[in-house]
């Protein structure tokens, strides 16, 4: 079985699935950064270009749910082949794109194959390394970070070199076609409709909408949510809150905004040790009440506060990738698909609360709006301490 492995083939796996993240994040992070080319080649309206990211994020949300059910079913290796194919294939169709619903059309094939990718990351890393899942989880989500900075400055660099948007699609897709093959080649857990838990051992197959009935289900989804809206706030809207609250340039908050990620990026590396020594149950609570402390305080203090925002991110950093070893602790027999479910229903709220704050934001203004990022982690933080707690108290 996979899971009575040698220190090389962790090695080996480690090394896969970095390399994964770091493709993951790169290439499905770069649309962005060729935002205005896209607009300048196709001569598309920001209204246009808001469609083209919204479609690209449902096909993310929508397949992270299909591609857990997929590896619950049929096996991770299942899963992976298909996020790979679908990024392969939106890759090379993208350099013949000429109009907007081949834009769009595209955009949502290439958001379900990361998104199929992201799940299944994300949920195999428990059942590789079940001993070390919380440092692990985070060491790939540093590797996933890397990959998301990196990409800003180069697909910037080619594109002013003179290098058309279409040309980094079809490397992307490259990328894609070098990554699948070593996938279907490696041995990775289920297939034939077993489910595997964390501990190795094929699980029980309990349905999600068994699970759905239970209260620590969507405790999870709250979690989720929450963190999503506080990261999602602070990446989206920092460099308006810098330039409507305080008339901060938008380079100068790109700056701050590039701050926060190398913090973040920072914790990743840094706190991993710490989760493996004192564990997660009370110091994921410690840091999302740090998290949001140092925000609000940002806040608060006013224009001078927007360096403690952006140095908050140092303890955002491991939140989100020790909540989702949470769950697969929670939820052993099922992770792919419990973690698929969930995701898509946090993200769902995650969009809502995105809408919501543009309607604040003109209503009491960006410092008002600002506010719900702190008080989304505070829930982070009882949440985590709840479900922790509780878990603590099952196991005795």
């Amino acid at each position: 079985m996979i899971h009575d492995r040698q220190p090389t083939h962790n090695r080996y796996y480690f090394a896969l699935l970095a390399a994964n993240m770091v493709f993951i994040a790169f290439f499905g992070d770069m649309k962005g950064v060729m935002a205005v080319s896209i607009k300048e080649t196709l001569a598309l309206m920001d209204s246009a270009l808001s469609m083209v990211f919204f479609i690209s994020s449902f096909g993310y949300m929508l397949f992270y749910f299909v591609a857990g059910k997929i590896a619950s079913r049929f096996g991770y290796k299942a899963g992976y082949a298909l996020g790979f194919f679908l990024v392969l294939v939106s890759g090379l169709l993208f350099s013949g794109v000429e109009s907007l619903w081949q834009l769009l059309v595209l955009s949502f094939v290439q958001g379900a194959g990361f998104g199929c990718l992201t799940i299944l990351s994300n949920a195999i890393v428990p059942v590789l390394f079940p001993k070390t899942a919380v440092s692990h989880m985070n060491l790939f989500h540093l590797f996933f970070a890397l990959g998301s900075a990196v990409c800003k400055p180069v697909i910037g660099y080619a594109l002013a070199g003179g290098m058309d948007w279409r040309t980094l699609f079809l490397i992307g897709a490259c990328g894609s076609l070098v990554l699948l093959p070593v996938f279907l080649r490696v041995k990775l857990p289920g297939g034939e409709g077993v489910i595997v838990t964390p501990d190795g051992t094929p699980g029980a197959s309990k349905r999600v909408s068994q699970y759905m009935q239970t209260r620590v289900f969507w405790l999870f989804i709250l979690t989720m949510g929450c963190y999503l809206i506080s990261e999602s706030l602070t990446t989206n809207w920092f460099v308006n809150y810098a330039w409507e609250g305080y008339g901060v340039d938008t380079s100068t908050g790109a700056n701050y905004l590039f701050l926060f990620f190398i913090c973040s990026t920072a914790g990743k590396l840094v706190f991993p040790p710490l989760l493996t020594r004192f564990g997660h149950r009370y110091l994921i609570p410690a840091f999302a009440v740090l998290a949001g402390a140092i925000t609000l305080a940002g806040v608060l203090v006013g224009k001078s506060g927007l360096w403690l925002i952006a140095g908050a991110g140092l303890f955002f950093s491991i939140l989100y990738p020790t909540v989702l070893v949470q769950v697969s602790e929670a939820f052993p027999g099922n992770t792919s698909s419990v973690l698929g479910t969930m995701g898509m229903i946090a993200s769902m709220l995650n969009m809502l609360s995105n809408l919501a704050v543009g309607s604040v934001n003109v209503a009491l203004g960006v410092r008002v709006s600002y506010l719900l990022i702190p008080f989304a982690l505070f829930a982070v933080a009882a949440l985590t301490l709840y479900l922790g707690l509780r878990r603590e108290r099952r196991l005795k």
